[in-house]
């Protein structure tokens, strides 16, 4: 079972707890349309990936959270209507949406828009706590591979997800104690 680490941990607390998520986002500005099967399909991709994961709070105290697979996904954000370039800044400074919550599932979102001059402009935003910028990277080159996507294995509930939360907590518990002695 895949645990959040400290720094995860500290994402985390800065989105729910203090009210200030960290994202990341990407741009990529295109000469010419992308079409928006293939954007769609690109999205599909990445909710078939190394994006499609949340994390779950551990229901013993003193484990750390767990990340388990997620089916859910935003829906490609396609601006209906054309933006001047002059804009771009302004629109990706849009995508950055509250409702991207690793916690959810929706821990990440693709968007477009064509360009008033021709082109487009392609985002993705993801919250730090899904994907640092090398993840994010490593997640766009697999939905654009014919390799098949890996995902978070797929997580055990019930009495095995109690089990691997209590023998989390115990060596959380011993390795803080190993700091007192």
């Amino acid at each position: 079972m895949t645990r959040i680490g400290f720094a995860d941990h500290l994402f985390l607390r800065m989105h729910h707890g203090i009210g200030f998520p960290v994202y990341n986002q990407f741009l990529w500005w295109f000469d010419d349309v992308v079409q928006r099967e293939d954007l769609e399909r690109l999205r599909d991709n990445l909710s078939d990936g190394l994006l499609a994961r949340r994390v779950v709070a551990s229901a013993i105290p003193t484990a750390r959270d767990r990340w388990v697979p997620s089916a859910a996904s935003h829906s490609l954000d396609f601006h209906p209507e054309f933006t001047d370039p002059s804009m771009v800044r302004q629109w990706a400074d849009g995508r950055i949406d509250p409702d991207i919550d690793p916690e959810t599932g929706l821990g990440w979102q693709l968007a477009a828009t064509r360009l008033s001059d021709g082109g487009m402009v392609l985002s993705l935003v993801a919250s730090h706590m899904v994907a640092d910028g090398g993840a994010l990277i490593a997640a766009f080159r697999a939905a654009n591979s014919d390799s098949v996507a890996s995902r978070v294995s797929s997580a055990p509930g019930g009495l095995e997800a109690l089990a691997s939360d209590f023998g989390d907590a115990v060596e959380q518990i011993r390795s803080a104690g190993g700091w007192l002695v």
